[in-house]
């Protein structure tokens, strides 16, 4: 893939036709690579932000959803046709999210990372909200989430110290 991409991204999604959509962190383009032809092309650009997302998801409906970090917005990429949307969260200051998981609802949560709450977006209607589950705001608390076989989700602590 060569030089160039160092810090470029956070995080890759498998998308149903097989290629691999990787997650803009520091790139101003999505970038999509074919492993079976080892060929890398760039979406975009769709910004100049730097830390925009990290991680993503892949919806029910084929979207790509990347998760906020820095970004104001939840980024929405289409690999079918290759088109990218915003959905705006609300949310100001940085590193809101880091992770998602995909919900038996196929509601998105986003893992908090600097915040006191969750972040749902619903990738049919394209609405975000959030949701206090987490008293207080440690900073720097989970990097993603897990969805376990009972239906409940659990936080991956970084600096949290516990489990959620």
């Amino acid at each position: 893939m060569g030089a160039g991409i160092t810090q470029s991204f956070a995080g890759g999604v498998l998308v149903p036709n097989g290629n691999v959509v990787f997650v803009p962190h520091n790139s101003s383009n999505i970038s999509v690579y074919n492993p079976i032809s080892e060929i890398l092309s760039n979406v975009g650009p769709i910004s100049t932000n730097t830390n925009q997302f990290w991680g993503g998801v892949l919806a029910p409906n084929g979207n790509v959803i990347m998760v906020p970090y820095a970004s104001a917005n939840v980024g929405v990429f289409n690999p079918s046709n290759s088109t990218y949307s915003n959905v705006a969260t609300g949310l100001s200051g940085t590193q809101k999210f880091r992770g998602g998981v995909l919900l038996p609802t196929g509601n998105v949560l986003f893992a908090p990372y600097d915040n006191t709450s969750v972040g749902i977006l619903d990738p049919t209607n394209l609405t975000f909200s959030t949701s206090a589950v987490y008293p207080g705001n440690i900073g720097d608390a989970f990097n993603g989430a897990v969805l376990v076989p009972n239906g409940n989700v659990v936080f991956v602590p970084h600096d949290a110290g516990n489990v959620v």
